[in-house]
């Protein structure tokens, strides 16, 4: 049946072009998803990372801890790997010029949970933060001061960020399989943190 020249039931020309309606569904569907932003909602040593985010971007950690727990006070401060650091899992590098750097050791770290990772990270951080704001008032690099943020910052976040760093297994396999080191070291021993003061590097030994 042909009214004013098109037929009833037949569609018109216009709505042979148009795609159908599962097509550009289908289309929408392809576009890349933008993966949601947990940090603002989980602790960074929650267990949901060690599945989702085993490996995370020290950097992007760094950013991401200075903003939460130091007020982005401390973003002067460089963040990088050390495949030679070993004995302790972290070192903060103060510099005159201002530029301090912080340490981590890939060869303790890459063996541990990220956990491990996040609370070395936060340790060091409190150093740089204490020293860029002239906060370390007793002079002692883990004195009170120190143990004033640890507490806040493990209070805040379910941490346990602690003054030393005792990863004693991986440090006995590096001395005994690194033929550049011939120190030794004993199971149990505390492995506290180095801290360089300018060109001088010393370690911290545990008091008493």
């Amino acid at each position: 049946m042909r009214i004013g020249g098109r037929s009833i039931g037949m569609p018109c020309e216009d709505h042979k072009r148009r795609p159908p309606a599962v097509e550009l569904r289908s289309s929408q569907s392809d576009k890349p998803k933008v993966a949601p932003d947990y940090s603002s909602v989980l602790s960074p040593v929650d267990p949901w990372w060690e599945i989702h985010d085993p490996n995370p971007d020290i950097r992007a950690l760094f950013r991401q801890f200075n903003r939460d727990y130091f007020w982005n006070t401390i973003g002067n401060v460089d963040v990088k790997w050390s495949k030679e650091l070993i004995l302790p899992a972290g070192a903060f590098h103060p510099r005159p010029t201002g530029c301090h750097t912080i340490e981590l050791s890939e060869p303790l770290l890459k063996f541990r949970p990220r956990r491990d990772l996040v609370q070395t990270l936060l340790h060091e951080m409190i150093h740089a933060y204490l020293c860029v704001t002239n906060g370390n008032r007793d002079g002692d690099w883990h004195g009170v001061a120190f143990h004033e943020h640890m507490f806040r910052i493990n209070t805040q976040t379910g941490a346990s960020v602690t003054v030393y760093h005792a990863y004693n297994d991986e440090v006995e396999h590096y001395l005994q399989h690194s033929s550049s080191t011939s120190t030794g070291t004993s199971t149990g021993r505390l492995i506290p943190c180095r801290i360089a003061v300018g060109l001088e590097r010393f370690d911290l030994e545990p008091p008493g």
